[in-house]
């Protein structure tokens, strides 16, 4: 972590939450979102912010966590992606992904802790949901320009309908 200040400011906000973290639990779940670019600011109204520092000064696009639940599980998550990673290389180093166990280790001993004190929040996502359906035409035509003008026609009147067969899957994004 940037510093033992910022560190207490982590504990102090978990704290004033209803849960206590040790000095250890900080400093894993700051070290684990610092390994993926990402840094903790504690506003003074002890709302936690998450900061990609890669925007480096810009601050707009800083993401507000409600809680300290929240911000554990986001960090187990990130973890266990390092985990994942790391296990599937061949030349990983095995002090390296011991560290990410201890990790491992102490941010679901930290989440245990914040479930049973802090409830999970409902909140509204903005969620993209691209359905992929492919449409087979046999067309005649001069060109594969002209065919393809002919199809984008036939489009748009509304010629084309969809069956189960045409059905590819669905993509959901973050919007």
């Amino acid at each position: 972590m940037q510093s033992e200040i910022q560190r207490q400011l982590l504990m102090a906000a978990a704290t004033r939450q209803g849960v206590t973290i040790t000095p250890i639990e900080a400093e894993t779940l700051a070290d684990v979102l610092e390994g993926y670019g990402l840094s903790l600011i504690i506003e003074e109204d002890w709302t936690i912010k998450v900061h990609e520092q890669r925007h480096g000064r810009e601050h707009s696009a800083d993401w507000t966590s409600s809680d300290i639940r929240e911000l554990v599980e986001m960090a187990v998550d990130l973890n266990n992606e390092a985990i994942v990673d790391m296990t599937g290389e061949r030349d990983a180093e095995p002090e390296v992904l011991l560290g990410l166990h201890k990790d491992e280790y102490i941010l679901h001993a930290m989440l245990g802790k914040a479930m049973r004190i802090v409830p999970p929040q409902l909140k509204k996502y903005h969620v993209g949901i691209v359905i992929n359906h492919k449409i087979y035409d046999d067309i005649e035509a001069a060109s594969w320009t002209e065919a393809e003008s002919i199809a984008q026609k036939k489009w748009m009147n509304g010629e084309y309908g969809y069956s189960d067969k045409d059905f590819l899957g669905i993509m959901v994004t973050n919007g």
